[in-house]
């Protein structure tokens, strides 16, 4: 089962406030989030928790090491 967190539990989870979380996804510097419906933007805490482990690398240097989905 894949746990999914909206950017305020996300920022929480990392430590920062919503709007870091925010400003992070636009710059691409998070995981990039599946976005199960229209207006819907989730997290996968997998995602979040290897990103962490992996020193918290931009979004494309982390898909580059990550095996697809």
């Amino acid at each position: 089962m894949t746990l999914l967190v909206d950017a305020r539990r996300a920022a929480s989870m990392c430590g920062v406030s919503t709007a870091t979380w925010w400003r992070w996804d636009a710059a691409g510097k998070v995981p990039r989030p599946p976005r199960p419906s229209s207006g819907c933007t989730r997290w996968r805490v997998e995602d979040l928790q290897q990103w962490c482990s992996l020193g918290c690398p931009d979004r494309e240097q982390f898909e580059a090491a990550m095996p697809s989905h």
